[in-house]
């Protein structure tokens, strides 16, 4: 998680344990930050270590073991849409996971972006 969004969660943490503090009930809590119950739920039980430890994990992606294969694929051909990056990964890796279209074109996207790899359609 990036520090813009780490200091906008810690800054909500913050505001939940201060009103918490003084008696305000979760529900009010929640409407005056507009925040799900649940949510007020979930970080005031955090403490801020935990807040950090939690934020700060990033998430591992299903197709990480396939970026590489990915970028040289996506800068050899620029024009390839998500939907052949996933056939081409299903047809020469027996070990790819079972996911849908629609986590390939993010996982393709957020190559891209990465890499600076932007797509360019090839026209006669």
């Amino acid at each position: 998680m990036d520090t813009e969004n780490l200091r906008k969660k810690y800054t909500l943490w913050s505001n939940i344990i201060d009103l918490r503090s003084r008696g305000v009930n979760i529900t009010r809590t929640a409407e005056r930050l507009g925040v799900s119950r649940d949510t007020v739920k979930r970080l005031q039980s955090l403490s801020s270590d935990e807040l950090f430890r939690k934020y700060q994990e990033s998430r591992r992606c299903k197709l990480q073991n396939y970026e590489q294969a990915v970028v040289s694929l996506l800068f050899t051909f620029p024009s390839t849409s998500s939907s052949r990056v996933h056939d081409y990964l299903k047809e020469h890796y027996p070990d790819f996971p079972k996911v849908c279209d629609k986590t390939v074109h993010n996982y393709v996207q957020f190559i891209r972006k990465k890499h600076h790899l932007p797509f360019r359609s090839c026209r006669l």
